[in-house]
């Protein structure tokens, strides 16, 4: 611990700052309780429906640099009819079967409802749901928020929400209401710390961040797209 402090002492000496200078210890997601940041949250609230599909185009287009494939649509049966697109489009990866998994949450469930049987989800008690998933060749689940300005998805994990089921299976498609829609990550960090500030459900013990497909470039700085995950990526954003 002496070395460590030590070490800090000489960082801040570089910088110009007293070597002994105690740092307070930050607030929730490293803001402090009452910072200007929360009027964000404030205001990503506030916004109204149209404001929200005036965002949805440039949120379209930074979703496709990333190759996300993110499209706005009326309702659960224009979802649907998109997802029944996607699975005639692919072949699938590990096996003859187009197998699909999905979360259990209401929005995904009113989805899939319109797709008719045939879709696994994880039911309780049921030791064999992380082999199907693993299997699976299509995973659904819901954004819970959306950055407008990366294209990126906020999935919350918890009680039939596994984060495998957008990890593991070779194409992930996630829906989203409209009101997902947070403008910039200051936008975004500001709601889920307001969100654990307030009564209500708060925050789950963890969630994911998707922009898009899984990518590397570890070999020869080549892109190579579905190397650690899906090799496919939707989102539907329902109005």
């Amino acid at each position: 611990m002496a070395e460590k402090q030590d070490f800090l002492g000489r960082v801040r000496l570089a910088l110009g700052r007293d070597p002994e200078m105690e740092r307070p210890a930050p607030g929730a997601l490293g803001f402090g309780e009452d910072a200007p940041f929360l009027l964000h949250a404030d205001k990503a609230e506030r916004r109204t429906r149209e404001e929200r599909l005036a965002m949805v185009p440039s949120m379209v287009e930074a979703a496709g640099r990333v190759r996300l494939e993110a499209r706005l649509v009326s309702g659960v049966e224009e979802a649907a009819a998109g997802i029944r697109d996607i699975i005639a489009k692919h072949a699938p990866e590990w096996s003859e079967e187009k197998q699909i998994c999905a979360w259990d949450h209401p929005l995904v469930n009113a989805v899939t409802a319109e797709l008719g049987g045939g879709v696994v989800r994880p039911e309780a008690g049921e030791a064999d749901f992380p082999g199907r998933i693993r299997n699976a060749f299509l995973g659904i689940t819901a954004a819970d928020l959306v950055v407008a300005e990366t294209g990126t998805m906020v999935l919350f994990s918890g009680p039939g929400r596994p984060r495998s089921v957008s990890l593991l299976p070779s194409i992930h498609v996630a829906a989203a209401p409209l009101d997902a829609l947070a403008a910039d990550f200051t936008e975004l960090y500001a709601v889920l710390h307001k969100r654990r500030r307030t009564a209500g459900p708060g925050l789950p013990d963890s969630f994911v961040f998707v922009s898009g497909p899984s990518k590397t470039a570890d070999i020869e700085v080549v892109m190579v797209h579905g190397a650690h995950g899906p090799g496919a990526a939707y989102l539907f954003l329902l109005e």
